[in-house]
């Protein structure tokens, strides 16, 4: 019947991206529906708190709960996470707490999202040509073009992302930004208590388990867990020192380091803390 449906009425199933927020759906149709519901007539029904537009009330009701008073239907019982729907809640529980993945048979490659794990299989197909879309500023190249769109638009573009509704604050991804304010950790460790707020922040810290180390020091060959670690070691093998105390011009391979320097004033009191 899907396959009918494929066949029959040109539905593809891959990446389709909102151009007006940073949302992505499997199908052009939810797509298209999503930016009906949230992106036209937006000034017919409007937010009280945040000035956001709705097509329909119900639409705003289920905003107000959701974004300003933190209220969901579905709750995970493991990590507070809210949803929605309730099917929505049972893929969450079953993909972040029960460990489950959709496993490529011929290669072992796994995928959290059966969409990624689709577009995957794909690649096994002897027809199959995997189309490249390079990055014309930096070496990134993406296999969808809608992906190219999204890196140019973040990462090269002066676009400063979306300001916070509750702080005023511009960020690229706004949900991972929100749980700054709620205090939402969804991503649990599965071998300690310990509870992250982002996918990466959880990856980096499970090295601390695993004891790997993929980040190398071409000059001395020492070996680090994450990339920023390694970014401020290197400064002192080259001397770099980016910041500097704007009183006695003193300079720092951290921000941290600076934040913490005191300097003297002609008198020899201290000054305030050097930002």
């Amino acid at each position: 019947m899907y396959n009918h449906r494929c066949l029959m009425h040109n539905i593809v199933k891959g990446e389709f991206p909102c151009d007006k927020c940073e949302k992505i759906f499997p199908y052009e149709k939810s797509l298209k529906r999503h930016v009906k519901r949230f992106h036209k007539d937006k000034n017919k029904f409007e937010c009280e708190l945040c000035n956001r537009g709705f097509s329909a009330p119900c639409y705003l009701s289920e905003h107000v709960h959701r974004v300003h008073e933190n209220v969901y239907k579905y709750v995970c019982n493991i990590c507070n996470k809210g949803f929605i729907q309730l099917k929505n809640l049972k893929e969450h529980e079953k993909i972040e707490h029960e460990g489950f993945r959709y496993t490529c048979q011929q290669c072992e490659k796994s995928y959290k999202k059966e969409v990624s794990y689709k577009l995957h299989m794909k690649t096994h197909n002897e027809e199959f040509v995997q189309a490249k879309y390079p990055c014309e500023q930096c070496s990134s190249i993406f296999s969808l073009k809608r992906r190219l769109v999204l890196h140019v638009k973040r990462k090269h573009s002066d676009w400063k992302g979306t300001a916070c509704v509750r702080c005023g604050k511009l960020a690229k991804n706004m949900k991972r930004h929100l749980r700054t304010h709620t205090g939402e950790k969804p991503y649990p460790c599965s071998q300690c208590e310990k509870s992250f707020a982002s996918f990466s922040a959880r990856q980096n810290h499970l090295r601390v388990h695993t004891k790997e180390k993929p980040y190398r020091c071409d000059t001395c060959d020492k070996r680090f867990t994450q990339r920023s670690t390694l970014v401020v070691h290197m400064r002192y093998h080259t001397g770099e020192r980016p910041y500097s105390c704007r009183f006695c011009l003193k300079r720092f391979v951290t921000k941290t380091l600076l934040k913490d320097h005191r300097c003297k004033t002609d008198d020899g009191y201290l000054r305030e803390i050097c930002t």
